[in-house]
């Protein structure tokens, strides 16, 4: 079913109209305000005393928090950023929110898409507001007078970066591969780990090193953490496997088998080969079946769960267990994980382009399965973890596009048109308006490369419910003309009637209520003969708005009465809480506030149920009507 006919009538008109700041978080549906990846003191960082001791100087306590951090991949920041943050976590105990920038990765955020993450952590069930400069204000407005931190891991550049500067009172931890001035503070530069620090961090692993070994070993690892982590994985791993203990002599042989700074030509210095040969050495010990799987691991750009590894890769959690001890695999949380950006590229890199090209088409189809879970959630009326499955994923989602969007054949064409369907409920409510155009504008260019005509209609739709929501009632006439032009032409009843009932809501946008009328009625009949019982009652409820917009608000309650009917009759929930608000309205508007009252206290006992953003808007109005010296 196509997005449009869901979001025709006042159902459409009140999500785009929800002002968040009006909206109270409710108990039900808790925002993830206190987000940070666990300590890593916790699980062995060692080191960085003097970095530490000098970014404590710069951010005392009491004094703002402002610190960016920068260097290259591999190098630590995440890890140095995070003990800062938990350390200082409790100078912020509103929230503690962690930001991935993905400034390595394609598409990465736009510093307003960042801004509408931190909203909806706090607000997670309403849609952000449009354009950069009503978003920038809600975010300061929301800050305003709260202790919060904000951690923005691998941020791509400035201009994605300084949008999130908070008021006073709050924080920003910013890790870059950049230099990123961040207000008038230069960023700290995480250098390599002083040869003590590193000699103690192999010896975490292998007690046993001798002082020559370990210093020859950071030599070669360029001091950098990721490098050092591995090569001493594998010396710990090979000591519990070998009675007679590590071959460190041998170790050190392979180590130096390969140049440093040839294995890629473009790095700036040692370093980067230097992680490029210990990810080699490393993986060189997995069984060949393993290595397979931990190559094909590399397509996943951000963290992914054991059932997506199982489906798209072929890795179990077993298997994915034993990357985790190597330091082939980070874990994030109890139940995801994720390769460091480096030892991704690195993955990607040893597969053969057609096998990276037939895992990219595999991702995106289970990221489509995920996204048409998340969209089929939301529709059930279970909008809260309808979000949340989408939150969890939506890096991976984006990914794909991101690679599909690129394509100009027509298997990724049909995947693209797929993918994109698959979220489009969910990612009206977390993209921005010019995302989700964007997005549709390139399924409307892969329908018509596949010369899809049905999928090519429900773009044309789509377009024309997103410029809705922009407040550009007549483009989206234009793109409804068009959507329905096809639906005729291929005998697309169902499409058509969406069309009509979208086109009666844009001309009710406009004013023209008669007009508005005359498409419903014309909507109505199409639903009335393919018998769609859901179509049927979004006409009636339709029908009751224009009514009520000319004033006859009697007639409105009838077709109202008959919507409530219908929504009873099918089991939809949040039609009928549709159903009774809006009679609830019309009788106010009648003066009979005691039936007003009786039927928005349904209204609200089934959206507080739904976990509907309207329960706010509703318990609002009962307590005015109330006050006002309504009969309960």
């Amino acid at each position: 079913m196509s997005v449009e006919q869901a979001q025709t009538g006042r159902d459409l008109y009140a999500a785009q109209v929800i002002n968040i700041h009006q909206t109270a978080p409710q108990a039900a549906s808790p925002s993830p305000l206190h987000q940070l990846p666990p300590n890593p003191l916790d699980h062995g960082f060692v080191g960085r005393e003097a970095d530490l001791e000098k970014l404590r100087k710069l951010n005392p306590e009491g004094g703002a928090v402002l610190t960016g951090l920068r260097g290259m991949g591999g190098i630590g920041k995440t890890a140095l950023g995070l003990v800062l943050a938990h350390e200082w976590a409790a100078r912020f105990p509103d929230a503690q929110l962690f930001l991935d920038g993905r400034g390595t990765q394609p598409n990465p955020p736009s510093g307003a898409d960042l801004i509408a993450q931190v909203i909806q952590a706090f607000h997670p069930t309403d849609k952000p507001p449009e354009g950069e400069a009503a978003l920038k204000s809600m975010y300061r407005d929301l800050l305003h007078g709260k202790r919060v931190l904000l951690f923005l891991d691998n941020a791509l550049d400035a201009a994605q970066a300084i949008p999130l500067i908070p008021p006073a009172g709050c924080g920003l931890i910013v890790t870059s591969r950049r230099s990123i001035m961040l207000g008038n503070r230069a960023p700290y530069a995480v250098d390599r780990l002083p040869d003590p620090e590193a000699i103690a961090l192999l010896r975490e692993y292998h007690p046993a090193l001798s002082d020559a070994e370990a210093a020859e070993l950071v030599k070669l690892c360029a001091g950098l953490p990721l490098a050092l982590r591995l090569a001493g994985a594998h010396l710990g791993l090979e000591a519990a496997e070998r009675p007679a203990g590590p071959d460190v002599k041998g170790f050190l042989q392979r180590f130096r088998a390969s140049p440093l700074g040839t294995l890629d030509a473009d790095a700036e210095g040692a370093a980067l080969t230097t992680i490029t040969e210990s990810l080699r050495l490393s993986e060189d010990q997995l069984p060949e079946a393993e290595r397979t799987s931990w190559r094909r691991l590399g397509v996943f750009t951000a963290s992914f769960d054991a059932r997506a590894a199982e489906a798209i890769v072929g890795a179990n959690v077993t298997m994915l267990g034993h990357f985790v001890r190597r330091s082939l695999l980070e874990c994030e949380g109890t139940d995801r994980f994720k390769l460091h950006d480096l030892a991704a590229d690195y993955a990607r890199g040893r597969l053969e382009p057609e096998a990276l090209e037939a895992l990219r088409l595999t991702h995106a189809e289970h990221y489509t399965v995920v996204g048409r879970q998340a969209d089929a959630l939301y529709l059930k009326g279970e909008v809260v973890s309808g979000l949340a499955l989408f939150d969890r994923e939506r890096a991976q989602i984006e990914a794909a596009y991101g690679w599909l969007v690129g394509r100009t054949d027509e298997g990724a064409a049909k995947r693209l048109i797929a993918l994109v369907g698959a979220v489009v409920y969910t990612s009206n409510l977390r993209f921005h308006p010019h995302q989700c155009i964007a997005w549709l504008e390139s399924q409307l260019r892969a329908a018509r490369l596949c010369q899809d005509r049905r999928g090519e209609g429900n773009a044309l739709g789509n377009l024309g419910n997103a410029h809705a929501a922009l407040g550009d009632a007549r483009k989206a006439i234009g793109y409804y003309e068009q959507r329905m032009v096809i639906a005729r032409e291929i005998g697309d009843r169902r499409g058509e009637g969406n069309a009509l009932g979208n086109l009666g809501n844009a001309h009710a946008d406009l004013g023209d209520a008669r007009k508005a009328i005359e498409y419903h009625e014309q909507a109505l009949v199409v639903s009335r003969e393919i018998g769609d019982r859901h179509g049927e009652g979004q006409d009636l409820g339709n029908l009751g708005n224009a009514h009520d917009a000319l004033g006859d608000a009697r007639k409105a309650i009838e077709y109202y009465e008959q919507q409530l009917v219908i929504t009873r009759e099918i089991g939809d929930r949040r039609g009928e809480g549709n159903a009774l608000w809006n009679s609830a309205l019309a009788y106010d508007s009648l003066g009979n506030r005691a039936e007003a009252i009786t039927r928005a206290t349904a209204a609200l006992t089934i959206f507080e149920a739904i976990e509907s953003p309207y329960a706010a808007r509703v318990r609002a109005a009962l307590a005015k009507w109330r006050e006002e010296g309504g009969a309960g």
